[in-house]
């Protein structure tokens, strides 16, 4: 039953994802000098083109953490809302949560669908742009697998975005009172873990505690809630 569910989860996201990862693809050609900058691309050029910009060095220029963060972020939100309200707009929760399975085991594996889509939507485009760079006479620039920490740790920091969304929709509050609550920490969390350079453990030990909290009160709101 758990993989019907898996296969079912990840049918009604996999778009998500395939946007995720194409916003991530356009992040990456413009690392390695292949398109111009995606925020560009957006305003279909309304934004000004700097000709003294230097050339982007692959994990060393910004550009790489805003963009990843915003998209990674992004495709939290929306990861997290569709799962949850999908099966609201539905009123599929009853028939959903009535299998014979625990309610817990259920929820689980929509996260971990979900969760895991996320990751590997940002995750493997930025190992890919680290492939890259680490193959000599790609780019005039350093490289170092230790260059990779704070990437990765976005894609892993967006998971508790992800779930801060599962856990707002799954909750009966009013949307414009403390329903959306949860989002609050983990954009706080999320900063953090963008804005961590010197401490990089700090930031995945972060990532790593908010995840467990959320886990945690989904976990709680799926057992006491009356569907």
């Amino acid at each position: 039953m758990y993989k019907a569910l898996a296969f079912k989860e990840l049918r009604e996201t996999a778009w998500i994802g395939g946007i995720v990862f194409a916003a991530m693809a356009l992040v990456i050609l413009d690392q390695i000098g292949g398109a111009a900058d995606p925020w560009r691309l957006v305003s279909f050029g309304m934004l000004p083109i700097d000709p003294f910009e230097s050339r982007k060095i692959p994990f060393v220029h910004p550009g790489l953490r805003q963009n990843l963060a915003w998209v990674a972020g992004a495709g939290g939100l929306a990861l997290g809302f569709r799962q949850v309200l999908g099966e609201s707009f539905r009123s599929t929760w009853l028939f959903l949560l009535h299998r014979p399975a625990p309610r817990t085991g259920i929820m689980l594996t929509k996260l971990v669908v979900g969760a895991g889509l996320l990751v590997a939507a940002t995750a493997i485009p930025v190992l890919i742009l680290a492939i890259w760079a680490a193959v000599p006479g790609t780019h005039a620039g350093p490289f170092d697998w230790r260059m990779t920490n704070a990437p990765l740790r976005i894609c892993g920091g967006a998971t508790g975005v992800y779930l801060a969304a599962f856990l707002s929709g799954l909750r009966e509050a009013r949307w414009y009172a403390t329903r959306l609550f949860p989002l609050a920490l983990a954009a706080l969390a999320m900063f953090w873990i963008y804005a961590i350079v010197w401490w990089p453990l700090t930031g995945w030990f972060v990532a790593l505690v908010v995840d467990a909290v959320y886990m945690a009160a989904i976990l709680y709101t799926t057992r006491v809630r009356e569907y």
